[in-house]
């Protein structure tokens, strides 16, 4: 595919718009591919909530705003019950229809004024998809998560159905025939992310590609502040949550950092803004630190971690073994893949702090998170997705 490109539009600068909902982890692999392809020398620009627009790159890529209408989701006392269900309900069967209606205006303005010739969007954004079938472009989806293709829906009683719907009525409303849920474009949708985590088998479909690590673009060295804390200790973990942890985390968040911090010669970092109290000495907190949590994982012996996409390809992209104490979404069924491939442990009430911690220092769990990291580098990344999305550009729309 890439090769098509190269024959047929050689010397030829494209034109990319991007699309995404207003969420750091369903940005941060655009805005990566989005600086490679500006790298290259083609031009980029962004149709999305203003709020994200800081958030966006390359600097000189034009921003046009969407307008932003969440559908009312679960109260969160139902929502910690069935963590699991009602979460993934609630977001794909309420909170993307909903945003499919109110992105579509700010996307076709964005299309009209900038003309591009194709469109990337990711899982959630079907407003995306909508969009470019109206106009008749090429479009490509990156996987911001994993349900696509371990299709984890299925596997909840009520919520395929329930979510099938919530997305072919907006469609519907919007005039186009409604594709089905997962988000899936004839063109092509780029698998980002370890392998095993996805669940693929070899024979996926020839429009699925795998593109592996996508990682937040220009990482900013760690401090030697946190270094040097690092080095104090013979053993380290970093831990973060992501962009979004529930307050009621607060407790379980504390009592880890308590039995962490009191182990001897470990040493912890924790990129956090909530209120955890006094800590231990052994434990540094900041809100946040100045650098990508990636570019810390080389420092520390293990991460503990929500089991995001992006962490999670962050850490075995390095080599790191992980602490995993899943809250919603597809974190569920990622926490599972890495159990499974021997390079994380899930925290549970049957699997206690103390227990984990001993085992995931077991050498095992470094030498298959290192077995992982050596196929992670052997795939294309930010490179080869660059080179899927340019060959669209004047394709036409491939066969069913």
């Amino acid at each position: 595919m890439g090769s098509a490109f190269a024959a047929t539009n050689e010397g030829r600068m494209a034109r990319v718009l991007f699309s995404a909902l207003p969420a750091y982890g369903h940005i941060v692999q655009l805005v990566a591919i989005a600086r490679e392809l500006a790298r290259r020398g083609h031009e980029v620009a962004w149709a999305l909530d203003p709020g994200m627009h800081h958030r966006v790159g390359p600097d000189e890529a034009r921003r046009y705003p969407t307008r932003t209408a969440f559908a009312p989701v679960t109260d969160p006392r139902e929502r910690r019950r069935s963590t699991r269900s009602r979460a993934i309900r609630d977001f794909f069967g309420s909170t993307v229809p909903g945003l499919a209606l109110s992105m579509i205006e700010g996307i076709e303005a964005a299309v009209d004024d900038f003309e591009p010739d194709v469109l990337v969007t990711e899982l959630g954004c079907y407003a995306a998809s909508i969009v470019a079938r109206r106009r008749g472009l090429p479009w490509l989806v990156v996987s911001s998560t994993v349900v696509l293709y371990n299709e984890l829906y299925t596997q909840l009683p009520g919520i395929g159905d329930w979510v099938q719907r919530g997305v072919t009525d907006a469609q519907r409303q919007a005039g186009v025939e409604p594709l089905p849920w997962p988000l899936r474009s004839p063109w092509g949708n780029l698998v980002t992310g370890p392998p095993g985590v996805a669940g693929l088998d070899p024979d996926i479909r020839p429009t699925d590609h795998l593109v592996g690590a996508v990682l937040p673009p220009d990482p900013v060295p760690v401090t030697e502040e946190v270094l040097a804390f690092l080095a104090r200790h013979e053993v380290t973990f970093a831990v973060s949550y992501g962009t979004v942890s529930p307050h009621d985390d607060t407790r379980w968040l504390r009592g880890l950092l308590q039995t962490l911090g009191s182990r001897p010669n470990l040493g912890v970092v924790i990129s956090s803004k909530l209120d955890f109290g006094t800590l231990p000495p052994a434990v540094m907190q900041r809100p946040w630190f100045p650098f990508s949590m990636g570019t810390l994982m080389p420092h520390v012996d293990a991460f503990v971690s929500h089991g995001g996409l992006n962490s999670v390809t962050e850490a075995l992209f390095h080599g790191t073994p992980m602490l995993l104490r899943p809250l919603a979404y597809d974190q569920h069924p990622i926490t599972a893949a890495l159990e499974r491939m021997g390079v994380g442990i899930a925290l549970t009430h049957r699997v206690g702090v103390e227990h984990a911690v001993e085992r995931i220092l077991e050498p095992v769990y470094a030498e298959r998170a290192r077995v992982c990291q050596q196929e992670l580098r052997r795939m294309g990344g930010t490179s080869e997705a660059a080179v899927r999305v340019l060959a669209t550009v004047g394709a036409p729309c491939p066969s069913p």
